[in-house]
Parts: structure tokens; C-alpha cells; sequence
């Protein structure tokens, strides 16, 4: 396949390429994720999208307002050959627990949670991950 960036076929099929499995994560409360990859042959670099604030879901959408911001991004990751993770945030969409009053060191914990479940994964190079 031709490698040209900017168009729409390559886009297409760089997307067939693209493998996501839906995942919960629990701890004491459960984590809905989403693991996106290319392949399980080979250990790969994660990358975990951390969301921003408010309750977008994994893929970056609101009620009413959808972009698919996280979802893109992760997918730009797996075409650079990263497994990439995104989840919702404690309180939210397929996550458990209470939103509004989760602190800090709640999300911290649910990030570091999840790392340490990718570190199991054989296809994750527990060496290499990013959070982004």
C-alpha cells in the first residue's frame, strides 16, 4: 500500500488495521476502557489518553456535542505502532463510582490502575508507555 498521508483510501484502510476490544478494569470500582492496537505479535509502547476535565467519554464526545477528539487520537497512536488505552473517567459513562466527588488522587489512583493492568498484557512493552 502506497503511503500517502493525505488521502482519504489511505485513511481507510490504515482504519481496517485498527483493532479495539472493550475492557473493564476494576480495582474496587470498574473502569470502562478501550484497547486499541494494530496486533498482539509483537510487545508494542502504550500510550494512556488521559481524559480532560468534565465527563466527555473515552472517544471525546459530549451529550449532544460528538468529535471523536480521543478516539482519533488514539487511532493516530496504533498508525504509529502504539497500543493505546483510553477510558472513562471514575463516575462516568461504563465507569463506576461517584464523578462528583472523586479528587485527584482518585483519578491519579484510576490511571495508575490501569497501567498496571496493560504491564500484564503480553503484547504491551511494559518499558515503554507514555501518558498522554
Amino acid at each position: 500500500m502506497e503511503k500517502n498521508l493525505g488521502t482519504k483510501k489511505y485513511y481507510q484502510e490504515a482504519m481496517k488495521m485498527i483493532n479495539e476490544e472493550k475492557v473493564i478494569i476494576s480495582n474496587g470500582i470498574n473502569i470502562g476502557a478501550t484497547i486499541a492496537y494494530r496486533d498482539k505479535n509483537e510487545k508494542r509502547p502504550l500510550v494512556l489518553l488521559i481524559m480532560g476535565t468534565g465527563t466527555t467519554d473515552r472517544d471525546g464526545n459530549s451529550f449532544g456535542f460528538k468529535t471523536n477528539l480521543y478516539k482519533n487520537l488514539s487511532d493516530m497512536f496504533v498508525e504509529m505502532r502504539y497500543v493505546c488505552i483510553r477510558y472513562d473517567k471514575r463516575g462516568t459513562h461504563e465507569s463506576t463510582g461517584d464523578y462528583k466527588t472523586c479528587g485527584l488522587s482518585d483519578l491519579v489512583s484510576d490511571a495508575a490502575n490501569i497501567i498496571h493492568y496493560a504491564k500484564k498484557l503480553d503484547y504491551i512493552d511494559e518499558e515503554k508507555i507514555v501518558v498522554v
